[in-house]
């Protein structure tokens, strides 16, 4: 199983990624997404509990509620069967 912030982090490191994203084949927003959960497993590392860390990296981002973090957690952690 792969997560969906491991197939997008992959992807990220593709060099067509950018036109990918200029073309709205990957949307913005799936990247804002990875920007507040990346920034939500930053504070986690850092050893913060779950719900500072939501909090700290919403309000990084200057979002309204934390709401935006746990929809980006939940997007990201959603499991997905790997195709070799």
């Amino acid at each position: 199983m792969i997560t969906a912030f491991q197939i997008l982090k992959k992807a990220m490191n593709r060099a067509d990624f950018a036109l990918l994203l200029k073309a709205g084949i990957i949307p913005v927003s799936v990247v804002d997404r990875y920007c507040y959960y990346q920034k939500y497993l930053d504070y986690i590392e850092e050893g913060q509990p779950k719900t500072t860390a939501a909090e700290f990296a919403a309000e990084d981002f200057g979002l309204k509620s934390i709401t935006s973090i746990y929809d980006a957690k939940k997007f990201f952690e959603a499991e997905f069967l790997e195709v070799n």
